[in-house]
């Protein structure tokens, strides 16, 4: 068990603080020593705050590295998630030679028109997408 003492580890996402631990696990006796550890857990204690239980955090990982990465993982709040812009999305002439080319390339495998039809409506709803999101 070991007491992180670098800026690999982000603070707790709930307190902030805390105590926190590396642990190896999974080692087993072989006869005259111990194994190499099955995986690696990062684990947090939150500091007690007076009225709710205290809780543990853990992530495990791999290795050290894995699970650093694990515990270093944050989600994305929903203002920090990218939506596709409407610039990116092709033009008509863009989707004519697309389906142009698809239609070629699904001739050469073999493909029936229907396959190829089933993949062609994907593409046009997609565009349809891209452009209500362009109309004001």
């Amino acid at each position: 068990m070991t007491h992180p003492t670098d800026d690999s580890l982000k603070p707790c996402p709930f307190c902030g603080a805390g105590t926190t631990e590396i642990t190896p696990k999974g080692r087993m006796w072989t006869g005259m020593k111990y194994s190499e550890p099955s995986s690696v857990s990062v684990r947090h204690w939150c500091e007690a705050v007076p009225g709710q239980p205290s809780r543990m955090i853990e992530r495990v990982g791999r290795d050290e590295a894995s699970a650093i990465d694990a515990w270093n993982t944050r989600a994305l709040l929903a203002e920090q998630a990218q939506e596709p812009k409407a610039e990116d999305a092709p033009s008509d002439d863009e989707l004519k030679d697309l389906a142009h080319s698809a239609y070629e390339e699904a001739m050469s495998f073999g493909l029936s028109v229907d396959t190829f039809l089933r993949y062609f409506k994907g593409i046009r709803n997609r565009a349809a997408i891209a452009a209500e999101r362009k109309a004001p």
